[in-house]
């Protein structure tokens, strides 16, 4: 076939797709409005947070966090995501059957969730003295449990409004909780320390679940679906067993596997403080985590469409699409990071020495998760939740064997690259799967991206492992991070010049 002839298929099949580009691009834009907006509003004040309390206040709070998202696995008990997807599935085909949904995983939600707060608040005493190693906690631990109910309820909330696909919505009220955060957290952690901190956090939380709650009854009301049939949910107690538990299964692979390697590393000398040190280099690996937050949300409800709509052509080209994007728009960021780690590690202060090559180290674990979540996003999609499920067993089973192995001799590092090792493997095997089972060509076409994708993250690597402080090196490689997603955006450009040729012909 001709090369132009080939130009012309092309375009002709990305003008047939646009509508879904369209929705996905929508939902990511207000998405990224309201994330970016409230990741930087909580990152600043998670700095303040830090220096007020030093490395090893920090290291108490991350571990109680920890904590409170072990038993959150159960109290969610998959039902986030259950709604996102069931609710964007029938949201239009049958009204009635939606409204039985969004009241089961409420129901639900609210019975797992009051049981596991009281075990959080019933167990806080033994975890902080046998596990945690600081009987101190425990008052922590029992202000962590409300947390625990009311951010478990405003997740669920949240993944409601996000199956309507109510993006500017979610966008508002992550605004109006980020806005919040300062205001109330650094008066109470100055006044209460470590208390104030969870404090704080359960009072952001409660006025999210409020402006959800009342946002989902608005959609409701507004789509016409009725949200009274209390005694007609179990008729679809089915996907309870299908998608939620699979999807808790999935999760508790690893929340208890994150918090049992944290418990390995604390109980170490000195290990609150290398975990503080730890804590801190993570939340710059948090920040970047926006990326799969803004792309899975828009894109997992048109994926269950297309899937529940049996339509397998857009559905492949929709993973295809969400996995490149994420990837083009993740190695960059993830490239300058690593190597200017030492300038965004001493936001931290004096008190958090060591965190540079930490920092470095994360920022690759980070890209891995975050090409990790964009196929996560396909396997929940097309229904591969117990797929998903056991990927995610083996890479626990990984974390917890080489974190018990390195976490003695080398400490915070010793758990970066227990980390690194984990999610270096789980990528593989999860790209392997996606090529051969779910969007044939997503990866295999894509070689040469491959290739330097590796070479810029090894010489991240090693360059934040061994201090190097070339700046010149530092910024080539910066530079050439950016060159796939340039080349990526010209041949989009050329695509659209061309559609505008052949809309005049």
């Amino acid at each position: 076939m001709p090369f132009s002839i080939q130009w012309l298929y092309r375009v002709q099949q990305q003008i047939s797709v646009a509508p879904l580009y369209r929705r996905i691009i929508n939902g990511a834009v207000w998405s990224l409005l309201g994330v970016l907006i409230s990741r930087c509003f909580t990152f600043a004040t998670t700095i303040f947070i830090a220096r007020i309390l030093g490395a090893d206040g920090y290291g108490e709070i991350g571990m109680v966090q920890s904590t409170i998202g072990f038993f959150a696995v159960f109290a969610g008990f998959g039902l986030g995501s259950t709604a996102t997807k069931f609710v964007a599935q029938h949201r239009q085909a049958d009204q009635e059957k939606t409204g039985r949904i969004i009241v089961l995983v409420v129901v639900v939600g609210a019975l797992f969730s009051s049981v596991l707060s009281l075990a959080c608040a019933a167990s806080a005493s033994l975890v902080s003295t046998f596990v945690l190693h600081r009987p101190e906690l425990k008052l922590i631990l029992n202000a962590g449990a409300i947390f625990l109910f009311i951010s478990v309820m405003g997740g669920i909330m949240t993944a409601v409004l996000t199956g309507f696909e109510a993006f500017k919505t979610i966008a508002a009220i992550n605004v109006a909780q980020a806005i919040i955060t300062p205001l109330v957290s650094i008066p109470l952690v100055v006044a209460f320390g470590t208390v104030g901190a969870i404090s704080a956090m359960t009072v952001i939380a409660a006025i999210g679940l409020v402006l959800s709650s009342s946002c989902v009854k608005k959609h409701c009301l507004t789509c016409g679906i009725p949200i009274k049939y209390v005694s007609q949910i179990w008729q679809e107690r089915a996907i309870l067993f299908s998608f939620s538990l699979p999807s808790m299964m999935s999760a508790l692979m690893m929340a208890p596997a994150v918090w049992i390697t944290n418990s390995v590393l604390v109980a170490q000398e000195g290990g609150y403080t290398e975990f503080g040190i730890f804590t801190a280099a993570n939340q710059w690996r948090n920040l970047l985590l926006i990326i799969p937050t803004i792309l899975s949300s828009a894109i997992l409800p048109i994926l269950s469409q297309a899937h529940g709509t049996h339509d397998t052509l857009s559905f492949k080209r929709i993973v295809s699409f969400n996995i490149h994007l994420t990837w083009l728009i993740s190695l960059p960021l993830t490239v300058v990071m690593a190597l200017f780690s030492p300038v965004f590690g001493a936001l931290f202060g004096e008190t958090f020495d060591g965190v540079d090559p930490l920092i470095s180290v994360l920022m690759i674990v980070c890209f891995l998760g975050l090409v990790n979540g964009a196929v996560g996003s396909s396997f929940a999609g097309s229904g591969r939740m117990w797929i998903g499920t056991a990927m995610n067993f083996v890479w626990a089973i990984v974390l917890i064997v080489t974190t018990y192995l390195m976490v003695p001799l080398y400490g915070g590092m010793g758990l970066a690259l227990s980390y690194l090792i984990s999610y270096t493997t789980h990528t593989v095997w999860q790209l392997i799967y996606l090529e051969l089972r779910i969007a044939e060509g997503a990866i295999t076409n894509h070689w040469t991206l491959i290739i330097s994708t590796i070479f810029l993250l090894g010489m991240c690597l090693t360059i934040g492992m061994l201090k190097y402080n070339n700046n010149l090196t530092k910024i080539g490689l910066s530079i050439a991070s950016f060159l796939p997603i340039g080349i990526f955006c010209i041949d989009k450009i050329l695509f659209n010049r061309v559609k505008q040729e052949v809309r005049r012909v």
